[in-house]
């Protein structure tokens, strides 16, 4: 269980940052497994903690963006999203920019107005890190078009 094992990743230490880093890995696990449950308390563990640092309070954002798919709240989802992307962008964290962009397509993908352009740049990201599975992942939900051979 993702959630638990983030929760218990402090213990037995005098750092208790250790399972808020923990908690941003299972934000982002959280999304991906659709586990609504699990996603609610890990954003519960950020939330007195996003002024650690911009990494928290950026995944913390993301949680929150993800939470408003989950329940319908598109317009909320896109805007938190887009402020996580920004974010991500000014830090120059790369992958957690492809991250946010395969998240939003999962959640929220035909209600966006730009879901080929945001599959465009994450599949440049992971291509150029050579993220090899997170490239399958962005190709579950933004397949890529694939050439048909013209017999002639």
């Amino acid at each position: 269980d993702v959630g638990q094992i983030a929760l218990t990743a402090g213990e037995g230490t005098t750092n208790p940052s250790e399972s808020v880093l923990a908690a941003v890995a299972a934000v982002h696990a959280s999304i991906w497994l659709g586990q609504r449950a699990q996603l609610v308390a890990m954003v519960e563990v950020l939330e007195p903690n996003a002024t650690l640092g911009d990494v928290i309070a950026t995944s913390l954002l993301q949680g929150r963006a993800a939470l408003a798919a989950l329940d319908g709240h598109t317009v909320e989802a896109e805007r938190g999203y887009r402020e996580a992307l920004a974010a991500w962008r000014r830090l120059e964290m790369l992958p957690d920019v492809a991250t946010a962009q395969m998240e939003m397509l999962r959640l929220m993908g035909e209600d966006l107005d730009d879901p080929e352009v945001l599959a465009a740049e994450a599949r440049r990201i992971l291509t150029e890190l050579g993220a090899v599975p997170l490239l399958a992942r962005l190709d579950e939900v933004a397949p890529q078009a694939r050439e048909i051979e013209v017999k002639t």
